[in-house]
């Protein structure tokens, strides 16, 4: 089961990158849409998430080199193993930014599951150009099945959003709702949902989606 922990991680870095937030270039339709998108703050917005969702995969990879000792110690059977994950560091100019929450394994006779259940925190987390504040927060979900040991089917989300004050008090808001499917019998990795952007809050603008 430990070498399927490993093949786990490495498909939920995978899908931790097609779900992220970076900026990426898109063709603005206005001037509005062009501004928002160029604005510092909107840029530090995806970049501390971006930072945060990376932070989380290296605590969850931690966890998961623990949990994979523990059931590759654990004789043939059922088992469920529960790591607690609860990290919090300051931000660079005031307020803090955090990760809770669980990983569980559940095997049996080289099948079973990994359950992944994440919360992405910010309070007042001012990161110099951009607060962050929690509108509620930002989820990070995922489950991986395996048959026989091997990886065969995986789900990983991202949902919750954010409110964002740039330099001058100008705020936004940001709501992420990605889904990342895979199967092995299909061998392909597909990504749907949205995110949605307002900036200042109550005018909707384009902005990076899902695959951003």
């Amino acid at each position: 089961m430990h070498r399927a922990l490993a093949a786990f991680a490495a498909l939920l870095g995978m899908a931790g990158m097609m779900a992220c937030d970076r900026i990426s270039p898109v063709s603005p339709t206005s001037s509005v849409v062009s501004s928002a998108l160029m604005s510092p703050g909107v840029v530090a917005v995806g970049d501390s998430v971006q930072e945060s969702s990376a932070q989380a995969f290296l605590l969850f990879d931690g966890s998961l080199t623990q949990l994979s000792g523990l059931a590759a110690a654990q004789d043939s059977g059922s088992s469920t193993t529960v790591r607690t994950i609860d990290w919090s560091t300051a931000c660079r100019d005031g307020g803090t930014r955090g990760i809770s929450g669980t990983v569980t394994v559940t095997r049996g006779n080289g099948s079973g599951s990994v359950q992944t259940d994440l919360e992405l925190s910010f309070t007042n987390c001012d990161v110099g150009k951009v607060t962050l504040q929690g509108n509620p927060g930002i989820s990070l979900k995922g489950q991986t099945t395996f048959v026989n040991g091997i990886p065969d089917t995986h789900t990983f989300q991202k949902v919750g959003g954010l409110l964002f004050t740039v330099e001058g008090g100008s705020q936004g808001s940001v709501q992420f709702n990605c889904t990342v499917t895979w199967s092995r019998q299909s061998g392909v990795v597909s990504t749907s949902g949205t995110v949605s952007w307002e900036y200042p809050i109550g005018t909707p603008v384009a902005g990076p989606g899902c695959r951003g």
